[in-house]
């Protein structure tokens, strides 16, 4: 029987994908996974973590995602032991050692565990968890959005933890022998260091003094090479020919006619599907487009409207991963010739009303949805009117109403950005939430003031706009 005297030692499991990983790993794995685990080992009441660094705070280490808790035995070592440890490691754990595959924050946690319980690891299908799906050949297409994930939630926990940096000084200096490390305040378990504070406010606009625009570059991704060919060979087995033709116009950078021919056939045939059968195929079509649309002159020669129309209609038939990788796609149409307004506005419409349904929706796939919103109301021609458009004004109610209301800094930073785009641009919109009695002016001054500077700029001029 295990002995209990000791210390308890505990692992948190945390998913960065928030469930993504668990449905989509059916249609790229062939199996199903439960998640994409993020470990933190918590002992002696703190957490220990790799975040761009060793990292310890209160847990939970990652605020308002959920964890599951595994008792993994109890220690006698003592926290001064652990912290000499921690100091003798530091340098295998840094921003610039992370390796999704092998050199990551469960691989951390297994060896923190193992010192603490005498060889005892975390429990085998945490730590080979990316070895077993993300190298497999269709793993990789996974890898992207697993990596992006961590990425955001690393520095969600701790936006000033750069390069190495040891936060455990407060708790390692009476070590004579430790070796030297970098220094970091202690994460307070927030979401900021202890000594961070909130940007400055900035001044309203004078009521006279006409705000200069918002010096704004649409959102773009660039071409994913293993996406694209994990692509192109699922549609080859399809029976679709020539797709390898759309390859060779990504790597060349210039369309051909057999290219645009082809990627016309696969967008005019999949748009036929009906919406739950055309959810199946956004995947590798969506990675088809969204290489694709890289390419000079690609947009102005493919027959987007009647593929963007079906994604519309099957938005709600899709899960998130699908509905992530729909975004993706989607983000790189510039939209320059004011064609593809409705289509493009009707996708903005479901993706911002998705996105506001909270912790539900992976950080990610949120921020992509205010992104791409911007880049919707970025396109629409200045006199796009209001009246009649169902979709316009749903999209307007989504994206404006309690604006402040997302849990992460940068979805709220995303969407006040697409928010001050659309009243900029279009002066219909600004009459209609004047008529709605929609007011940012009385927004909570110590809510704003808790923002960045970017986005308290943001937050100004939606109000000048809604004043004048």
């Amino acid at each position: 029987m295990a002995s209990t005297s000791g210390v308890k030692v505990q692992a948190h499991l945390y998913d960065p994908s928030q469930g993504m990983a668990r449905q989509m790993s059916p249609m790229i794995l062939g199996k199903q996974i439960e998640g994409i685990w993020h470990t933190g080992v918590v002992v002696f009441g703190l957490e220990y973590y790799y975040g761009g660094g060793i990292c310890v705070s209160p847990p939970p280490a990652v605020p308002g995602m959920p964890y599951q808790t595994i008792d993994l035995g109890f220690t006698h070592k003592t926290r001064d032991q652990l912290n000499a440890y921690l100091q003798s490691i530091w340098n295998r754990y840094t921003t610039e050692t992370y390796s999704l595959l092998n050199n990551n924050c469960n691989n951390f946690a297994d060896d923190i565990a193992k010192f603490l319980l005498d060889g005892q690891g975390l429990p085998s299908y945490i730590v080979d968890l990316p070895n077993e799906a993300l190298s497999s050949p269709m793993g990789v297409m996974l890898r992207p959005m697993i990596e992006n994930m961590e990425a955001q939630m690393r520095q969600s926990i701790n936006p000033t933890n750069i390069g190495g940096l040891n936060p455990l000084h407060n708790h390692t200096s009476n070590l004579p022998n430790a070796p030297a490390a970098p220094q970091l305040a202690q994460s307070t378990g927030n979401g900021s260091s202890s000594s961070a504070e909130p940007a400055p406010s900035v001044p309203a606009k004078a009521e006279s003094e006409a705000p200069a625009k918002l010096d704004f570059t649409p959102h773009r991704l660039p071409k994913d090479s293993r996406m694209l060919n994990l692509a192109v060979a699922k549609l080859s087995k399809l029976g679709i020919s020539n797709v390898d033709s759309i390859t060779h116009a990504v790597t060349e950078g210039a369309i051909s006619d057999e290219s645009t021919a082809t990627m016309n056939v696969i967008l005019d045939a999949t748009a036929q599907y009906e919406p739950g059968s055309f959810s199946n195929y956004v995947l590798a079509v969506g990675a088809l487009v969204r290489n694709w649309l890289t390419i000079p002159g690609a947009e102005k020669a493919s027959n987007l409207a009647a593929w963007l129309n079906k994604s519309a209609d099957a938005f709600e038939d899709m899960n998130n991963a699908v509905r992530a990788m729909l975004l993706t796609a989607v983000m790189n149409i510039s939209n320059a010739t004011n064609q593809l307004d409705a289509e493009l506005a009707s996708i903005a419409q479901h993706a911002v009303s998705w996105a506001t349904n909270g912790d539900s929706v992976p950080i990610s796939a949120r921020k992509l949805c205010y992104e791409f919103a911007a880049n919707t109301l970025y396109s629409l021609k200045a006199d796009t009117p209001m009246e009649g458009s169902e979709v316009l004004s749903d999209l307007t109610l989504s994206l404006y109403g309690e604006i402040l209301s997302d849990s992460d800094n940068s979805c709220t930073s995303a969407r006040l950005e697409a928010a001050r785009i659309g009243l900029e641009r279009l002066p219909h919109l600004r009459e209609f939430l004047k008529d709605l009695s929609i007011d940012f002016l009385d927004l909570d001054d110590d809510a704003v003031g808790k923002l960045d500077k970017t986005s308290q700029e943001h937050v100004e001029i939606i109000r000048f706009y809604l004043r004048v």
